[in-house]
């Protein structure tokens, strides 16, 4: 194809006199349409378009008059100083290239490709928006709109992928999972840890761990770049998974997904975040979720509402905010099919079989607010802060009326593997200071 390119002038010579008919017109602005596209995506990364310099509406009216100029060096021209005329020249070539004239309108279309490969957000946005009403009308170029559009989001994607990493993003891309050895999101798990299906069975991990697994795109303390930069989340169709964690994540933040289309992403998070209740609505756009995570972020009763829009939800954890039980309970009753699990945050560190007596626990989390108080595998709770204890479900439900750094005491009773519960000692105290998911 690139020799395809090199030989234009010699195509355009054995054109002819254009006048013969516009077939070979179609054949040679095809030849750049294809070319053209097949540069940004070479790689899949592609070269992105310099950054536009604005043309006057006189300049892009002249311009777009020269695509069907019978010298080819002055419609290359034309073409080349349009696909970098910035905003300003998008809606005169999208006219352009839905219009009767074939040379023109494919040619448009290659300099509206280009534009959409721009450095900046709002060239590039715009040109993509330009692009997608062509492929849906009914124009003799949509087909061809269709195909670049194609290739155009390939390419969009993996540099908005690479320049989140670029800025200290985590983002681990979906691939083939007979290549991915690390476990996969497939629900919650006991006392609101997260379940993860490996190879060899289910293993069940602690809540406060995020699971990179494919798909997943973390935003954090680390990421060096600006509330406008998460509008590239907007061009990453195959995100599975969004963490959103820090003071520096605010209602200016989510701001910037306000009417994105995210149905691919299954579960996201909020941690530690400033967004307030009017920041929260900002995720509409991601209703189609099934996990909703916020931890230690100070939205109230007045994001039930918005919750409640989440019609997907199969578990929605709040852990750490400022929603009242009254307002965990409205919003149980909007999502019944829904495990609403309210917290105030604190985490003790141990895991259990619920329903099942007496509260036995399974296993310690390392460095926990229990393995620093010494509390064992096999232990059986039998009180925690002054109340008694028959399951760990009653455990979870005390521990959740908690916020992380208090410390409370609890009694236990010490057992081994091979003793049961009831053989083993007397009741011990301990003095437990909570942490924090």
């Amino acid at each position: 194809m690139p020799s395809m390119l090199a030989h234009a002038p010699v195509a355009d010579r054995w054109i002819g006199n254009r006048r013969r008919g516009q077939g070979a017109c179609v054949f040679a602005a095809a030849v750049i349409v294809s070319v053209s596209l097949s540069a940004a995506v070479r790689g899949q990364g592609g070269s992105l378009t310099p950054a536009a310099k604005e043309l006057s509406p006189g300049d892009v009216a002249r311009l777009i008059a020269e695509l069907d100029h019978d010298e080819y060096r002055v419609r290359q021209e034309a073409t080349r100083r349009l696909s970098r005329g910035g905003v300003s020249a998008i809606a005169p070539l999208a006219k352009a290239a839905a219009g009767e004239n074939l040379e023109t309108a494919f040619r448009a279309l290659a300099a509206l490709k280009e534009l959409g490969c721009a450095l900046d957000s709002e060239t590039e946005e715009a040109a993509f928006g330009a692009i997608e009403s062509l492929a849906a009308g009914e124009s003799r170029t949509a087909e061809r709109a269709k195909s670049v559009l194609v290739g155009m989001k390939i390419a969009s994607q993996h540099r908005a992928k690479e320049r989140l990493r670029e800025l200290g993003a985590t983002v681990v891309d979906r691939g083939d999972p007979e290549e991915y050895d690390g476990p996969i999101l497939v629900g919650a798990g006991v006392g609101g840890g997260a379940v993860f299906m490996a190879r060899g069975g289910v293993i069940v991990g602690p809540g406060s761990t995020t699971a990179y697994y494919p798909g997943t795109i973390e935003i954090s303390e680390k990421f060096t770049g600006k509330a406008e930069d998460l509008r590239l989340l907007r061009r990453i169709d195959e995100a599975r998974q969004i963490v959103l964690a820090g003071e520096q994540i605010t209602d200016d933040w989510l701001a910037q997904l306000k009417g994105a289309s995210a149905a691919s992403v299954q579960r996201i998070e909020l941690r530690r975040t400033k967004v307030t209740d009017a920041g929260l609505a900002h995720l509409a756009g991601f209703s189609s979720a099934a996990w909703i995570v916020v931890k230690h972020t100070p939205i109230s009763d007045a994001s039930v509402d918005t919750l409640a829009k989440f019609s997907n939800a199969q578990f929605i954890h709040l852990y750490g905010t400022k929603i009242s039980a009254a307002g965990a309970a409205k919003l149980a009753t909007a999502l019944p099919n829904a495990e609403i699990d309210r917290r105030g945050g604190a985490l003790l560190g141990v895991s259990g079989s619920r329903g099942e007596q007496p509260c036995v626990v399974s296993t310690v989390q390392p460095d926990s607010a229990a393995a620093k108080a010494g509390i064992r595998e096999y232990d059986v709770v039998v009180s925690f802060d002054g109340k008694p204890i028959g399951d760990f479900t009653e455990l979870t439900g005390a521990i959740s009326e908690k916020v992380g750094g208090e410390t409370v005491e609890m009694e236990i009773v010490r057992a081994t593997a091979s003793e049961s519960p009831e053989s083993a000692a007397k009741p011990m105290k301990v003095k437990v200071t909570l942490g924090s998911w």
